[in-house]
């Protein structure tokens, strides 16, 4: 199980790294055209919102897995190491609940929406996958988490 995440995470990093290429690439063609030709790729804005949209979510999901996000530690370097795990099991609480309304909504704005991106045609439903994909990961990911700190307070052991 661990080798298939181990390698679910490096397929992840790859595919954000295609996208932001992708995205470097659609810019960098666009603006020689502009500049050399006075005509540009017609549809390039549209494409690289929609890169960016899926670079910044697939990114979400390393970074939560990694626990590599932004965390301000000012309360819980103070707190015992007995009542830690116990703090970041409520904090994580909330984060379940923020994650639930983002998968909630992400999923209210899939059903609903029709459009289509003018230039692309591609249906803005595409842009919503990613965030249903990160959310769910999270979500999962959040109660393995509260888990491990629930367990960890009732054994009344310190953080890993």
């Amino acid at each position: 199980m661990k080798r298939l995440i181990a390698i679910l995470g490096v397929s992840n990093k790859y595919l954000c790294a295609a996208f932001l290429a992708a995205m470097v690439l659609v810019v960098f063609a666009n603006t020689i055209l502009r500049y050399l030709f006075n005509s540009g790729i017609i549809m390039g804005e549209e494409l690289v919102r929609f890169f960016l949209v899926w670079a910044i979510y697939l990114a979400v999901i390393s970074v939560y897995y990694e626990h590599r996000h932004i965390a301000v530690t000012t309360l819980t370097d103070r707190l015992p190491p007995r009542i830690l795990p116990l703090f970041t099991f409520i904090v994580d609480f909330f984060a379940l609940y923020a994650l639930g309304i983002l998968l909630w909504g992400s999923v209210q704005y899939y059903n609903e929406t029709t459009n289509t991106g003018q230039a692309t045609g591609l249906p803005y439903k595409a842009v919503v996958i990613p965030v249903i994909a990160a959310s769910l990961c999270c979500l999962c990911l959040t109660l393995i988490d509260m888990y491990r700190e629930l367990r960890q307070y009732l054994r009344g052991t310190a953080p890993e």
